[in-house]
C-alpha cells in the first residue's frame, strides 16, 4: 500500500524560503535551486550523493535575488537573472561521470 505522505530521501535545508527556479542539468546528476524571497539564495545539488555543494556559491558572492537561472547543455555554465536585472555567468568545475571534467 502506497503512502499519502511518502517521506522524503532528503531535504535541502540551505534554503529557508520558498524556492522559485529549479533546473536538473543535462544528465540529471546536478540540481540547481534558487530562491527570490532572499540574497544570495542559490545551491546546487549533486544528486547521485544527496549533498549540497559545501563550496557555491562561494561566501563572498554577490548575486543578488534571482529571477532565473538555467544550466548549459553540458553543465559548464549557469546563468543567473537576478532582480537587479544582470545576467550573472558562471563557469563550473564540476566532473559529470557522463563527460570528462567542465
Amino acid at each position: 500500500m502506497a503512502k499519502e505522505s511518502p517521506k522524503p530521501l532528503r531535504a535541502v535545508m540551505n534554503l529557508t524560503t520558498a524556492v522559485d527556479h529549479l533546473q536538473f542539468n543535462s544528465t540529471s546528476e546536478i540540481l540547481a535551486v534558487a530562491s527570490s524571497a532572499k540574497k544570495d539564495a542559490v545551491k546546487m545539488v549533486h544528486l547521485s550523493s544527496l549533498t549540497v555543494f559545501s563550496n557555491w556559491p562561494h561566501v563572498h558572492s554577490r548575486l543578488g535575488r534571482p529571477t532565473s537561472l538555467h544550466l548549459s547543455p553540458l553543465s559548464r555554465y549557469l546563468a543567473l537573472g537576478n532582480e537587479r536585472g544582470k545576467a550573472l555567468l558562471f563557469r563550473s568545475s564540476i566532473t559529470l561521470s557522463n563527460h570528462r571534467s567542465v
